[in-house]
């Protein structure tokens, strides 16, 4: 695990956080957030998770119109080839609840993921080795995508925006 704190300039950052914040032109989608089933709440209500798809290799490539929020985060990594990228919004349920420990892919052995906090909360993100990455903004965690992980919902501010990326490096 590798973590980069102010990782992009403060323009590209703030870009980035000006596009994801416009309530008028960013859309957000909801699913069902599977959570450790000893530490959820019941109530799937309590369990969704907002999220945008920037670009998806498996389904064509770019998804969104706000896809360039991803240049200066691909001019930084250089990949050789991108594999997916989506921005995750989780709501504050004043409680620390804890998602299910996974994988972004299947089958990527040679894929790297990042995370990049837009935000500075208490909710980090947890690896399954039991290490934490704190959510403070402008930080970047890079890891193997066979890296089990999982997110711990914030309690000290209402939401805790990523923008979550999967690529393959060039070596």
């Amino acid at each position: 695990m590798k973590i980069i704190d102010n990782f992009l300039n403060e323009e590209e950052f703030d870009f980035i956080l000006g596009t994801v914040s416009s309530e008028d032109s960013f859309p957000w989608y909801v699913t069902e957030q599977n959570f450790d089933k000893n530490n959820a709440d019941k109530n799937t209500s309590m369990n969704l998770q907002f999220f945008h798809m920037l670009y998806y290799h498996n389904s064509g490539g770019w998804m969104s119109d706000h896809a360039s929020i991803l240049n200066p985060i691909i001019k930084r990594l250089n990949p050789f080839c991108l594999l997916k990228s989506k921005v995750n919004l989780l709501v504050n349920y004043n409680t620390h609840t804890k998602g299910n420990f996974h994988t972004d892919l299947d089958k990527e052995s040679i894929s790297q993921t990042g995370i990049l906090y837009l935000d500075t909360t208490n909710g980090p993100t947890e690896f399954a080795d039991g290490s934490i990455c704190h959510s403070i903004r402008n930080r970047f965690v890079e890891f193997a995508t066979s890296t089990k992980h999982r997110s711990i919902r914030q309690v000290d501010k209402p939401q805790r925006r990523v923008i979550n990326i999967n690529w393959i490096p060039y070596d």
